[in-house]
């Protein structure tokens, strides 16, 4: 039977099996032999459970390795010197299966012994390097992917420009290093360290490592790395475009992650700035913790992006304020420096209707500058006649002219009037019939002549008089 497969034979059965808890340090004293030497190691055993027994033995015919027995104690370490002399093995490197075994609980632990042998005539060896590959577990793609590759010489040859090829479908690396002589207990470490462009789906990615030294291939591993379900929230990139009173916003909204995902971008939004900003696509108001925001709700596969565009513009309020501004300013410049305020009230009722009234005109100078030639008109509703008394106190009329079709008219002069001046026109009319719920006075006017000397006119509002009996 071959004699490696034997040796695997034999460390399947010891993983299986029930093993003792015996701790075990090897160290070599000879582990590089001629086919006709004999290896030596340093074994230390320690004994962390209760007082044992054991047995120390090698079953294969490929080597001969004494067999010993020894006591330990409780937490108790023994040292012990094992010689091994091949028998029936070729030139190269082998592992010798050492069994220790507890002769109380049949409990026992299987150590390996790497020795390389050589022939006088023969005194190279083929290159051999074991290889193992840390990775993280699993690996989320939003982080740098750190690989650490373990290299373990396993002949006593010096390689120099070891070549280190690690391919997969999202990088490659390329490193040349040297390996000294080691034993399985000395490796040497490479570490890799790339940033992959997302996104990656969650899957299993084979990495393919391959050692080559002198134009040949002397070691080879292929590792799954598993990429964990990544599935941040939407990340917007932003551009900013500024012209006068106008700001354009452009959010590339993206879906990050590996997965297709449903989720909310927002953009802050103050009160005073949302009057004047609009979105594209149409946006939702969103407020939260006493914050207002724009919302948009999209679904996106893994890297696929949106546009969003914000647009504040406060040219349109600039405007009409501009236009407020001027419009004020042409009212105080063009408006007329005179005033009338028409009121009246009720002075005297029969059978529950209005038979006399008591008008009101209030006239005042509005501006800081002097008015002349103040000339005022009124005019008597049909219905009434104007009722003629003495004035005290109070400018009369100095004419009235009466019409069947248009009532009453009456005119008054009031010369000049000094800036913010102000003076009160009182008179009465009595109705003609008694009338009921109310009636409508016309409006009363004034013509002047500014101190530029252009003529100007007013007139004050309608009187609208309501009367409850």
């Amino acid at each position: 039977m071959n004699r490696w497969l034997i040796f695997s034979i034999v460390f399947l059965v010891s993983i299986v099996a029930v093993q003792a808890t015996v701790d075990v340090t090897i160290r070599p004293i000879q582990d590089v032999i001629n086919a006709d030497g004999e290896a030596s190691f340093r074994l230390t055993v320690s004994n962390p459970n209760d007082e044992d027994t054991f047995r120390l033995y090698y079953s294969g015919v490929e080597w001969d390795v004494p067999p010993e027995s020894f006591l330990l104690g409780r937490n108790q370490a023994k040292t012990i010197t094992v010689k091994a002399r091949p028998l029936y093995v070729n030139p190269g490197q082998h592992g010798i299966p050492l069994t220790i075994k507890s002769t109380t609980t049949n409990q026992f632990k299987q150590v390996d012994l790497v020795v390389n042998v050589r022939t006088e005539e023969a005194s190279e060896y083929l290159p051999s390097v074991g290889i193992a590959m840390i990775t993280p577990d699993p690996y989320v793609p939003s982080e740098p992917l750190n690989l650490t590759l373990i290299l373990s010489n396993r002949n006593p040859l010096d390689l120099k420009n070891v070549t280190v090829n690690v391919d997969s479908e999202y990088f490659s690396f390329t490193e040349d290093i040297s390996l000294p002589p080691t034993t399985r207990t000395e490796v040497s470490r490479v570490t890799i360290e790339r940033v992959i462009p997302g996104p990656l789906p969650a899957r299993t990615v084979p990495v393919v490592i391959a050692l080559v030294y002198e134009g040949r291939t002397i070691g080879n591993l292929q590792k799954g790395i598993e990429i964990d379900r990544y599935d941040p929230e939407f990340h917007g990139f932003v551009g900013e475009e500024e012209t006068f009173l106008k700001t354009v916003q452009t959010f590339s909204v993206m879906n990050t992650g590996n997965v297709a995902k449903e989720d909310t971008f927002n953009v802050p939004l103050p009160l005073f700035k949302g009057i004047f900003t609009s979105q594209k696509p149409k946006a939702d108001v969103l407020k939260q913790e006493g914050k207002r925001y724009l919302s948009w709700t999209f679904t996106l596969e893994p890297g696929e992006e949106r546009k969003v565009i914000v647009t504040t513009n406060y040219r349109p309020f600039v405007l009409l304020l501009i236009i407020l501004i001027l419009a004020g300013i042409l009212y105080f410049v063009l408006r007329s420096p005179l005033s009338i305020t028409k009121t009246a009230q009720v002075v005297e009722t029969a059978e529950g209707g209005i038979s006399m009234l008591k008008v009101m005109l209030i006239v005042k100078n509005i501006t800081n500058k002097q008015i002349s030639d103040v000339r005022l008109y009124d005019r008597v509703p049909s219905l009434a006649d104007y009722y003629k008394e003495d004035h005290l106190g109070s400018l009369a009329p100095d004419k009235v002219v009466k019409s069947e079709k248009k009532g009453t008219m009456l005119r008054w002069t009031a010369g000049t009037l000094e800036p913010f001046e102000e003076r009160i026109v009182t008179y009465k009319i009595r109705t003609q019939l008694n009338i009921l719920g109310g009636l409508v006075l016309p409006q009363a006017m004034g013509n002047l002549k500014s101190k530029a000397g252009r003529k100007r006119s007013t007139k004050s509002s309608t009187f609208k008089l309501l009367h409850k009996p």
